[in-house]
């Protein structure tokens, strides 16, 4: 669930970026989403896959999962040039956006899927730490560690999941349209 939290935090980076790179506000359109892959992110989105490609496309972070917000926010460079003080920032960052991707990655393919609490608490800290760093609020992080055993979250399906669940099935079934079977599973 942390993971999936610092999804806010990392579309906020990713705006702050941008206004950074362009001196434009991203603000989730469609327009926008045509300025990256024809601009900025022209080389990166040659590179996505199918499904990356159209959520690129939407310019909607909403819709960005973590996977594509990480390799976006580590491979997008700016075209203008930097002060020190920013370039020294952004590098800091990215090493930080790559122990997440790490960390995202080796849980997502680990053999068990299952972690020991040893493990799970220096994940946790890493996580912490970087969330923190990058404006993220300890306290709300606190609680919800707390609450990771929470029986509410065993509950029936809510919204959150119900738009998530469309959200992928529609993703799928453009990829399917596209002929692009693999990526439409």
């Amino acid at each position: 669930r942390l993971l999936t939290r610092s999804c806010n935090v990392f579309r906020k980076l990713f705006k702050d970026r941008w206004f950074l790179f362009t001196g434009q506000q991203w603000l989730d359109t469609q327009t926008d989403g045509q300025a990256y892959i024809t601009g900025t992110g022209q080389k990166i989105y040659q590179n996505c896959r199918n499904i990356q490609k159209i959520m690129l496309q939407t310019g909607d972070t909403n819709l960005w999962d973590l996977t594509t917000l990480l390799f976006i926010l580590r491979e997008t460079k700016s075209k203008k040039p930097l002060n020190q003080t920013s370039k020294q920032k952004i590098a800091k960052e990215n090493n930080d956006l790559l122990v997440v991707t790490n960390i995202r990655n080796n849980n997502a393919h680990h053999a068990t899927k299952c972690i020991s609490d040893a493990d799970f608490e220096t994940i946790w800290i890493q996580l912490l730490t970087i969330l923190i760093s990058f404006g993220d609020d300890a306290d709300e992080i606190a609680e919800l560690k707390l609450n990771t055993n929470d029986t509410n979250q065993k509950g029936p399906i809510d919204t959150t999941n119900t738009m998530e669940a469309k959200r992928l099935k529609d993703l799928g079934n453009e990829a399917y349209k596209q002929k692009n079977f693999e990526e439409a599973l």
